[in-house]
């Protein structure tokens, strides 16, 4: 199945593919309001995003732990940058079709929180490729990630429209 959004005001091309509408319909929602709070992140940090650097479209994987963690299946990815332990998401833009970047992530995650935190971890990195955002991105990532997960469960500060991984 897939589904397909513009989730910003740069009019990126998200493509959900995965277990069922309900599903894609809720990632679609945590990326949209991941790309509007990585926006107020930045913003808040001091950091550009007036022009975006390069234009990617991004299409979103929900895979099962089995098929994610599937060497074979997953051979594209460099899995010694992990110690070659299994992931709960990743972010890849090396390997994937021209003009596009992936999101691969376990829809086996057992909380909708931590799922939408791992998601919403893996679209930051799509946004630091995206604005050319340079520096120490996983410490940014993962400052992001404490910063949406404080702000992305308070009802006033959501989207009003809207390591390259996430280790298990």
């Amino acid at each position: 199945m897939e589904r397909i959004a513009r989730v910003d005001e740069d009019e990126v091309m998200v493509r959900y593919f995965g277990r069922s509408a309900r599903s894609g319909l809720r990632t679609l929602g945590t990326i949209q309001s991941a790309f509007y709070h990585f926006f107020v992140y930045l913003d808040q940090l001091g950091i550009e995003h007036d022009q975006r650097c390069l234009d990617l479209d991004l299409n979103v994987y929900e895979l099962t732990d089995e098929e994610l963690n599937n060497r074979a299946l997953m051979s594209f990815l460099s899995w010694d940058r992990w110690g070659n332990s299994g992931i709960h998401g990743v972010y890849d833009s090396v390997n994937s079709r021209k003009g596009q970047g992936g999101i691969f992530f376990s829809g086996s995650i057992a909380s909708a929180e931590e799922k939408a935190v791992m998601v919403a971890h893996e679209a930051s990195h799509f946004l630091q490729e995206i604005y050319c955002i340079s520096g120490s991105l996983e410490l940014m990532t993962r400052d992001f990630e404490k910063f949406f997960r404080e702000r992305s469960s308070r009802p006033e500060t959501s989207s009003s429209s809207a390591d390259l991984t996430t280790p298990r």
